[in-house]
């Protein structure tokens, strides 16, 4: 797909946006930012996280990825899916009032790598990061040289037997190191899937 093909079409991504029930259009919102997994949709990945989104009375907002994968889409590269993130977010501050002290990302399996590298790209556009089940590859998203009271603290979820598990302890040990607040949390008999009684 040619860049400039691309471009529009992540341009005109339109994020699926869940409001909470409570809502209250003149108070600025919690925002959780979810990526759906490879060969995903928002519509899908938006049942795993509405009742989190719910309880605490956040506006659940769910990015579209635009390449075609099986009966759903992929994120590409880290660059693609960090315009169409950047566009996601852009569009619901356009139209809802947003608490910037309280906005999460997150993203299960490709969702969840790039939950890893668009939160490490972006350390000030979110104050938590929770990957579920997401390689950690930081050759993508160094991890950046910079105050380290403006990282967001990271969650990073996944299963005992899941394949990236490894790369995971590993993002738990360089982020500890570069003193950004990590809690690795893996899930024994667990593989490639959302934890079960997963702490929220």
């Amino acid at each position: 797909k040619s860049g400039g093909e691309f471009m529009a079409k992540a341009k005109a991504s339109e994020p699926l946006v869940i409001l909470p029930s409570k809502h209250d259009p003149t108070k600025p919102a919690t925002m959780i930012v979810a990526l759906h997994p490879f060969g995903g949709t928002a519509e899908l990945f938006a049942d795993q996280w509405r009742d989190v989104a719910e309880e605490v009375g956040a506006i659940l907002v769910l990015p579209r990825a635009v390449r075609p994968q099986g009966t759903g889409f992929a994120w590409g590269n880290v660059g693609e899916s960090d315009v169409i993130l950047t566009t996601a977010l852009d569009k619901v501050k356009q139209k809802h009032k947003i608490d910037e002290k309280r906005v999460v990302l997150t993203g299960f399996s490709q969702g969840g790598q790039m939950a890893f590298n668009l939160g490490i790209r972006h350390p000030l556009q979110f104050t938590g990061v929770i990957p579920v089940c997401g390689a950690y590859d930081p050759s993508y998203a160094p991890i950046p040289l910079i105050a380290t009271t403006s990282l967001p603290k990271f969650f990073i979820m996944i299963g005992g037997n899941d394949p990236d598990v490894e790369s995971n302890r590993k993002a738990a040990a360089d982020f500890n190191s570069a003193s950004i607040k990590t809690e690795l949390r893996v899930y024994p008999g667990v593989g490639h899937a959302f934890p079960p009684n997963r702490k929220e």
